[in-house]
């Protein structure tokens, strides 16, 4: 089992070719792979899916464990929607394993990656740490932010993926 990871946290088991895939294409069209602030302003790593449909979050709750809240309310003028996530520890044992086939989502999840490899939980931020983890957070920043014509997420060619 990897290092660092609480059981509670983790399954114990690698998933499946198929559930990799799955969850990947979950991630890549109703997922966010991104920072957060805590109220302590400390830096967090969230891997996250939400949606109407509490069946399918049950089912990535399944495969993935971590936290789930079904049902929630929204405004009056929404439907109640259901939220999947993982934080830092969750993510270590999650991205590696999907990584692979994300499309839309590969660099952020790449860029977390490198963020964990050097922010190991209960340890200070080091100076030399502080530079990179800003510039990692900058351009996860400007990957998850929408502009006039979306998200920038993807750099590929589109076209690949027509009929011939």
């Amino acid at each position: 089992m990897p290092r660092g990871i609480p059981a509670w946290i983790r399954p114990e088991k690698k998933l499946t070719l198929g559930q990799r895939m799955w969850m990947a294409a979950t991630l890549d069209c109703e997922g966010t792979i991104s920072f957060h602030r805590s109220a302590s302003s400390q830096w967090g790593v969230v891997v996250r899916v939400e949606m109407t449909d509490p069946c399918f979050i049950l089912e990535i709750h399944r495969l993935c464990s971590g936290w789930l809240s079904l049902n929630r309310e929204k405004p009056s003028n929404r439907k109640p929607h259901s939220i999947w996530q993982v934080s830092s520890h969750g993510s270590r044992w999650l991205l590696p394993q999907i990584l692979p086939f994300l499309i839309v989502k590969k660099r952020q999840a790449e860029l977390i990656l490198e963020y964990l490899l050097t922010a190991k939980q209960g340890r200070r931020q080091q100076p030399e740490d502080a530079e990179k983890w800003a510039k990692i957070r900058d351009e996860m920043w400007e990957l998850n932010s929408r502009g006039k014509w979306g998200r920038k997420t993807w750099s590929g060619d589109w076209r690949i993926y027509l009929p011939h």
